[in-house]
Parts: structure tokens; sequence; C-alpha cells
């Protein structure tokens, strides 16, 4: 091993400032035979997990560190003290003797001191309020005072303040900045920094030198390590290209920042071996050790005298005796078995949390729902987290948690997506802000990304960078590697030069490089002391405090997080509940009954479009297959509809049998009490745990590694030995013959391809179900809750049809009507409108949004005059208005109010209408109405777009959308709107009728391309019609044409 340690290095986490992984830097740094290596990206501490992990495994130490950015200014040659400096670099960012400067400090943690500071001062700079600012003017010294204990310091380099005045003949200047870095640090923690990457740097690592020996200092010898090798130079120049927004062809090189050799050290260094040596005595004090895997549970205020686990079983049971009445024998054991597990393993204060966030939610009446396999948990249950009844389907508990699970169970919350950050600003309040952050993800470049970024920085036209964009494939998952290496080579083949061939070699060479710091959907982390002590953290773009860490980093550091996600399903259920309640008051989400026989018929023949998670086409179909009626069907539904079980044939024969179209098999009667349930099919995850537990006496606790380990490894040989155990025990227990065994062994691993787990298809389900409810017995309601949240699986114009066929009245936006979104307003006799929002018109501003609904409050508008009046709005706010329809009825028509909107002067005020102007002979046409509400509001409103044309279609003999079941295999003429459904792919294209939907396909060999058929239409098409088992139509085209 060398003596030799790199201690100033840069990873790609320094963010388009560093070109390779930590991985990449510790196994490079193993090869090369260093005995250590730091870690000091700019500003942030981001790949600080990734890199110590990194370095235990290639065997060498690691060493966490910073490269901060700390404020100082020309003032800096009388600084006694660092809040000398900081007074000389507050302010306008200028000081008497000129702009601001930096001096980039490295800082190294020697301890769980230093790793603390580093995190505090990381914070300081990053997670202030002017966050971007700061991080160019650099951290004020004074932050560093009371947060430099464990840390060691380097000032200088070649690009340092220092070096920059003993270069220009200001030494006194250097020695007080340096005699304020020994201040805060310490003669034994503050080195001088020299760096040699090319002859003319001898001279002023001299200088410094010679500084460092008349303050009586040591110095250190780095290279300020930005990429691997020499020839990593290239892409160094390119990221400076992309941060800077600057041609590739305009960045200067950065040469000589590599991981250089030990021995290339030496040589460089011969004049100072002091500096060399110092390198390896500051990695001999660098012995930090972070506690990873070790929970760290947050804390939670209790009574006086009564303990956590007390906490939690008092709540449980009085949950219980709500949930049950009477608190069974058998419920009382069950909850005593989970605390003792929940206890045993230290989470019992999370248990606690949740439950107060839940209860909090419960108050503010925000949906709140549990997903996943804490559903399991008959706690959670009786805690008022979950709906779901772990008894009574039979869920385990230990499929969520037991003894033997290392990780943290996942405690996964949805929230109505529109009031979800109120429940997050209740965390941060009474968890305390400095113990509560959002959890961040790192946003990485993938091909396509990086080839836009890297293409502009060639000078490529952005004609050729759209053309090649296309051919890279849009969404990634790791799954997609070979298809976008495929896509790299035909695109390098057909390269139309040089130039372009190398922004794609280099676009490649980015992809997974971190870009920026995002959101995770929901996961929030709450720490039992300050969250600094243990992570940095940051300022997000939405102005919360985010942790530097992403979810792996803060789950090898120990923290426990809480998703806490939003999802639009229950937003819809909250608003339509909310408008039921205006007129039945004491309706709620809980008045909602899971036996409804009418919410059974809808559920029976798929008129679930709009209906949380069972909208789409194939899920439609299995509610048809499954003939589903009940909330238990929905469950069943929820797991079938999944790749694994429509590709290997199981859900065929789980319909089957549940049809009653074929008998159920089991391999060993044993299995019956286990599978009966799903017809002798492994459906559940849960289902391979009671294989296990009941048949060949594992624990519950073991039956769950059992599942984890087949899930991870399927057939590989790590799995032979528990195969071996698992073919011996079930034979001992449940006298199951060897072979029998086997194949039941084989049908486990299997199923790892496909198991859903129960807890969290029925937590699904029953938010299903309500929707299904809703649009059963509150349409009206149901319809503009979902219109206005902007619909779920398809585009809003399927809503919009949707609500249409279901005999709603729908209404385009109206500046007397409507309100910003979807409002649902009761008529005269009864009758109920559903009026879109204004904020659909195109081109309306808020501040006119306002103005209108503002103004609407005193007396509703009677004419344009008086909207351009009151409102404001401007001429192109107006007319598109007018063309919406949000003036009908308060004029002749949108004709006639158009051509008095074109008769005011050009730039005089709106009121003032000329005189000679005169309405026109004629009103629009249908025809045109519909396409001018097209254009304005995606998709016209008033009525259908084939309603001009229906009794003529009517009358050549149109086939319906609802009829086509009636004539599969016959040619048939239809005919709809083009529906433009996100889901559309290649082959094929939707059109929608009064009655519904139809997929058009041309014959094998043809492609019909979505973007083939224009905007809208309405269309006429012949062909026959084609009919799959679930009674979906396809129309296999002849002949298309416009209306």
């Amino acid at each position: 091993m060398s003596d030799f340690v790199h201690l100033h290095v840069h990873s790609y986490y320094s963010l388009l400032d560093g070109c390779p992984s930590p991985a990449e830097l510790a196994q490079a740094a193993a090869e090369a035979g260093c005995s250590a290596l730091a870690l000091t990206d700019h500003n942030a501490l981001y790949g600080a997990i990734e890199f110590y992990d990194a370095c235990q495994e290639a065997g060498i130490q690691p060493i966490i560190g910073m490269e901060l950015a700390v404020a100082l200014d020309k003032a800096h040659s009388s600084a006694q003290s660092p809040l000398d400096l900081d007074r000389a670099a507050q302010g306008t960012g200028e000081s008497d003797q000129g702009p601001v400067a930096l001096e980039r400090l490295v800082l190294l943690a020697q301890n769980m001191v230093g790793y603390a500071n580093l995190c505090r001062l990381s914070s300081a700079l990053q997670a202030r309020p002017d966050r971007e600012g700061a991080i160019q003017r650099g951290l004020p010294p004074s932050e560093l005072q009371g947060k430099t204990g464990g840390l060691v310091a380097l000032g200088g380099g070649k690009h340092g303040r220092l070096a920059h005045l003993v270069q220009t003949g200001r030494a006194h200047e250097a020695e007080a900045i340096a005699a304020v870095w020994l201040e805060l640090f310490g003669r034994e923690d503050f080195f001088v920094e020299l760096q040699i990457q090319a002859t003319d740097d001898s001279q002023i690592a001299s200088r410094l030198d010679e500084l460092a020996r008349r303050l009586g200092v040591r110095t250190v010898a780095t290279n300020n390590v930005h990429y691997l090798a020499p020839g990593d130079a290239v892409q160094c120049r390119l990221l400076r290209a992309l941060d800077t927004l600057q041609p590739l062809d305009r960045t200067a090189p950065r040469p000589g920042l590599h991981l250089s050799s030990p021995e290339e050290m030496q040589v460089a260094f011969t004049q100072f071996p002091e500096a060399l040596a110092n390198t390896a005595a500051i990695a001999e004090h660098c012995q930090l050790e972070l506690p990873l895997g070790q929970p760290v549970f947050p804390r939670i205020e209790l009574p006086a005298g009564r303990t956590s686990q007390d906490e939690l079983r008092a709540q449980s049971l009085v949950g219980a005796e709500k949930r049950y009445g009477i608190v069974t024998e058998a419920v009382r054991d069950r909850l005593e078995h989970e605390i003792a597990i929940i206890d045993s393993t230290g989470y019992t204060p999370l248990f606690l949390i949740v439950a107060d966030i839940v209860r909090y939610a419960h108050e503010r009446g925000v949906p709140v729902n549990l997903r996943g396999s804490a559903a399991g948990s008959l706690v959670i249950y009786c805690l008022g987290v979950s709906a779901v009844d772990p008894l009574a389907l039979d869920l385990r508990f230990e499929r969520f948690l037991n003894p033997e699970r290392r990780d943290p169970p996942d405690i996964d919350l949805d929230l109505c997506s529109r009031r979800r950050d109120e429940v997050i600003r209740y965390v941060y309040q009474r968890y305390g802000q400095d113990r509560v952050a959002t959890i961040c993800t790192y946003a990485r470049f993938r091909a396509r990304s990086a080839w836009r970024e890297v293409a502009k920085a060639y000078r490529l036209s952005q004609e050729r960078v759209d053309a090649v964009a296309k051919e890279i494939p849009r969404f990634w998952h790791p799954g997609r590697g070979p298809e976008i290496a495929a896509a790299k080579e035909r695109l390098l083949a057909a390269a139309q030069d040089l130039r372009e061939r190398e922004a794609l070699e280099a676009a490649w060479t980015l992809d997974g490089h971190p870009r920026h710091l995002s959101l995770h959907p929901g996961g929030v982390v709450i720490a039992p002391r300050p969250l600094t002590e243990l992570a940095p953290l940051q300022l997000a773009t939405k102005g919360i405090i985010i942790t530097q860490y992403d979810l792996h980093g803060i789950e090898r550091l120990g923290l426990v997080k809480i998703d806490l996600l939003g999802i639009r399903a229950l937003t819809v259920v909250a608003e339509g509940v909310g408008l039921v309640q205006r007129q039945q008051p004491e309706f709620s989400r809980e008045s909602i009954r899971h036996d409804d026989p009418t919410t059974g018929e809808l559920l029976a023949r798929a008129d679930t479009i709009g209906c949380f998670q069972v909208e789409s086409p194939g899920m439609r179909r299995t509610l048809l297959e499954l003939e589903a009626h009940s909330l238990e069907d929905l469950t069943v539904a929820m797991a079938l509809y999944k790749p694994g079980p429509m590709r290997g044939g199981l859900k065929d024969a789980f319909v089957r049998r549940h049809r009653g179209q074929e008998t159920a098999h089991y391999l060993h009667p044993a299995l019956e009490p286990v599978l009966e349930s799903t017809h002798g099919v492994v459906l559940y995850q849960e289902q391979v745990l009671r294989i296990a537990h009941d048949l060949a006496g594992f624990s519950l606790g073991e039956a769950d590694r059992l599942r984890r380990g087949i899930a991870h490894l399927g057939h590989g040989a790590e799995m032979m030995p528990l195969r071996h155990e698992f073919i011996q025990r079930v034979g001992q227990v449940s006298q199951v013959p060897p072979d029998v065994a086997a194949r039941l062994w084989e049908l486990m691993a299997s199923f790892a391809g496909y198991g859903f787990l129960k807890a969290h298809a029925a937590s699904y389900a029953t938010v299903a179900y309500q929707t299904a409810y809703l649009k059963t017995h509150y349409p009206a309601e149901f319809m503009t809750a979902v219109l206005g949240n902007w619909g779920g699986y398809y585009p809003q114009r399927v809503y919009l049809e949707e609500a249409r066929r279901m005999g709603l009245a729908l209404r385009p936006p109206h500046i007397n009507h409507s309100q910003r979104r979807f409002a649902l307003e009761h008529g005269s006799g009864g009758r109920r409108l559903l009026w879109m929002g204004l904020g659909q018109v195109r081109e309306l501003t808020r501040r006119t949004m306002a103005a209108i609904l503002t103004a609407r409050q005193e007396r509703l508008f009677e004419s344009l005059d008086d909207l351009l009046q009151r409102a404001k709005p401007s001429r192109t706010e107006a007319e598109n208005l007018i063309k919406a329809g949000a003036l009908d009825r308060l004029g002749t028509g949108r004709k006639a109010l158009l051509s008095e909107l074109s008769g005011r002067a050009p730039g005089a005020p709106l009121q003032l209408a000329l005189p000679w102007a005169e309405a026109p002979e004629e009103a629009f046409t249908l025809v045109e109405e519909l396409a001018l509400e097209g254009e304005m509001l995606g998709w016209p409103v008033s009525t259908h777009p084939l309603a001009p044309f229906a009794v003529t279609l009517d009358t050549q003999g149109r086939v319906r959308s609802d009829q086509l079941v009636e004539h599969a295999g016959r040619r048939v003429m239809v005919a709809g709107a083009r529906l433009r459904l996100w889901r559309e792919r290649r082959g094929g294209v939707s059109l929608g009728d009064e009655a519904g939907f139809f997929r058009l396909r041309l014959p094998p060999g043809q492609r019909l391309r979505p973007g083939s058929l224009g905007k809208l239409g309405p269309y006429r098409v012949r062909g026959h019609v084609q009919i799959d088992s679930t009674g979906a139509a396809t129309i296999l085209v002849h002949k298309i044409e416009p209306l």
C-alpha cells in the first residue's frame, strides 16, 4: 500500500463538475494501491454514504469531506477573527476595497463530531432561503464558529485565495486570512494545500510553502481530482460547458485533474516530501466510523409514567373496542403478539406517530388510505390507520414486520393530493422543523436528456437534435438497457458527421450521472434529535427542507421514513362526498357500504370509467371475466391484472375456476385450506407465508425470509439450501412426498415473478369500491369531482363523454356560473348542471378569472360591455371567452358578440364601441360552434361532436359503439371523434361516439399512426367488427373519411 492519500477528490456528485461515481473512485484508488481516499464534493455530501460503502467494499479507508465555499473580500488584510471576515463579506456583496472573493476550504471529518459539523455547515449553505445566491457568495465566516470540531481543514491550492495573494506580492494579506483559519481549526488541524499539475505550479507551491513555514503550519499535497484518467479531461470539459451553458469550443480545457498515481505524485512533489507524507498523517487522524444499519427511532411525547409500549397497547385496545365492539380473546392475543414484536424491534414510536398523523388528517377532513403490507397489522387497523380488517382477510402480520427482518418496514399513507401539504406541514410543526425533512431523489441524466444538452454544447442544429432525440427511447428503466444500447449503435452508424458522432458518444457517457436533486414522491423522515447531526439538508425549489441523501442513504443511516403520498383518487372521493353533503349533510365516506347490490351491478358490467384502478380497458375486461360484484372481487382483480398472471396463464385458469368452468386442483390435499379462496391458485404473497408456515412448520418470520429469498433469487443456486430445507420439512410436517414437494417449490419460485400483496390489493380495492359507489348513487357529484381533477387513466375528453353518456348535463364555461374548476349547479326542477371551469379557457389568466369571480359576487354579468367594464379582460381573453361559449345567452350569439368586440377601436378602452359596428346577418352553425369550443377548451362541451351529423349517419345505417357486439364479424359503418388517448400506440387509435368508444386497426402489415387522423374529426369509418372474449370492440378498417 502507498503512503500517499488523495484528500481533495470530486465525484459526479459535484454536479457537472466531476466525472466518476463514488464506486469508480474507490475501485480505482484500490487498484492504484492506495490505502485510503477522501471525497470532497462541492458544498454538499450527496455521495458520502455511497462512497463510504464503496470504499469499505474495495478494502480502503473512506474519508468523508467537502469542499466548502467561504466568503472573503479584499478587506481581509485587517481581519483578526472570523467575525471580522464576516463583517467584510456581508452586505451587498461588495466591500469598500472591491468585490467579495471566495476561499474554498477542504474539510475532512476525523470522527462523528466532525461528520456532524460537515452536515451542519453544508446545511447552513444549502438550506438558506437564498440558496443559489448563497452558494455563489459563499458561507459567511461566522457560520463556521462552533462547527469546526473534529474537522481537518485544507486551505490554499493553486486557484485559492491564498495562492492568488502570495503570487501578487500581498503575503501579509494571505497571512491574515490564514490566521483566521488557524483560530478556527487550530494549528494541528489546518494545512496549507499545495497542487502541482503543470510546470509553472511549482513556483506557486513554493510561495505557499514559504507562507506555511512563516505561520508554523504544515503543508499537504493534493491534486483536486475531477476524473480518473487523463483521457477523461474531455468529459470534464464537457461538464463545465453544460454547467456554464457555453459551447464546448468556448470552454477552457481542464488538464491534470486526474486520479494521479502515488508514483506521479512523488515525482511532482519531489521538492515537498513533507506535503506528501502529511497526506497519510491526515488519513491516520480521519477515523470516522458511521453507525450505518443501526435504527434511529423518532421520539414521541408520552403521558407521565407511561412507556411507548403502554401507550400503543392502550390506543390499540380503545380502537379494538370501536372496531369490534367486544374485544375477544383472539383479538387481544393478536394485538399482544404484534405489540411484542413491534416493541422488540423498536418501532413502537413509529406506530404512534403514524396514528397521530392519521388522527390529524381525519380531524381536518383530509382523506387518507393505507397501502402496502402494513394493512396486515391488527394494531394498524385498531389505531384507525387502515380500513382493512386483517382478521377478516386472514392477513399475516409477519409479512409486514417480523423479528428476523433487518430493513425497516414501510408504512405508506395515501392522502388527498390537494391537501397533502397540510398534513406534511403538521408533521414539521408537530415533531420539529429541525427534526423533519422530506427525502430527496437524484434526478439523473438519461440518454435522451443527455443528448439534448450535449448536442447544444456541440453546436448541432435544433432540427438535428430533435431528429436524433426521437430515436432514443423516451422512458428509462433498468430493463430497457439493451434497447437503449441498440439505439446508440443505430444512431452512431447514421451520424451525419464526426461532430455528431462525438456528441452521441459523449451523451452516452453521461447516462446515469446525477443532474440535480428532486423530491421523493412522499418520503418524510423524522429524527429524535436535530437532523443535521445525522444528515445534511437542503432547500428544495418548492421551499421545503429535504435531505441531501436519497432513500438508500437515509435507510443506511438507520433513519425511519414514512411515506405521505398524494393520490388524485382520494381527492375525487373527498370532493365527491363534499358535493353530496350539500344536499345530504349526514353523508360521509364512512357511510359507503361495501355490500351495495347496485354498486355490484355497476362492477359486473364494468361500467367503471372514472373509478380508481379499475377503468383501464384491461382492468374492465378483468372485471367482466370475473363477473365482479363485491369488494372481494375487486381485491382479486387488483392482484390478477398484473403481467405475471397474464403471461403465465394463471389468470385464465383462475377465471375458469372462478366461473365454475373448471374444477380447482390442488397439488396436495394439505394445500386446500390455504388456496381454497383462490381456487387452488397461488395468487397472493401471504399464501406463500401460509404454505411455508402451515405445511412446512416454518415460523412466520422464517416463512417471510423464505418468501423474500424466492422473490430476490428465484431458482438460483443460492436458493438450493432453502429448497432442500423446505422439501424436507414439508415432508416431515405434512407428509408431502418429495416429488410433490419439489413441484410445490417450483410453483412458489415461479410465483416470485407475479406475486401480489393481498393487504395492498385490499387497500386499493377499498378506494376503488368507494369511487364505484359514488358513481352509482351520486353520478353528477362524482363526475364533477373527476372532471375537476382532470380525470385519471384517460385524458379529460373521455370523462366528458362518459358524463354525457351517463345522461348528465354538461355546459361549457360561463362567466355567470363557472368556478375555476368544474362545478355542480342545482337548477330548477332538480336538474343538475356540470359547468366546466373558467380555468380551461385558453389563455385566460388567473388575474382575469379572479376579477370575474369577484365582480360576480356583487351581481351577475348582463352583457359583453358589463364584462369588459368590471373584469377588464384583454381583447384576446374576451374573444376566447366568447368562442368558448362563456357569454352565451348574454347577446344574440357568439358571432354577434365577436363582431361587437371586433368593432371597437384598436388600442381604445374596450368599453368604447364604435357606432357603425353592425351585427352579423347570421349566427355560427352548430358545427362551427363546436369547432370553436374544441379550439378554446380542447374538446366540444355543448354537445357531442357527432351531434350535427347524427340524423344523417343513422339514416345511413350507422352502428353505435354499444351495438357493436351484435355485429361481430360483420362489415359496418361507424363514426366518432378522435379521443387521443394517452396510451395509444402505433397501429391503432380510438374514436368515441355518443355511447362509448372503440379502437381502429388496419389490416395486418399496415399501420395507422395516432397522428394521421388530425386533431378531432369526426370521422366515418367502414370496416369489420372484431370482438374479444370480454366484449371489447375493435374495427378492422377498410375506409376512413372525415365528416
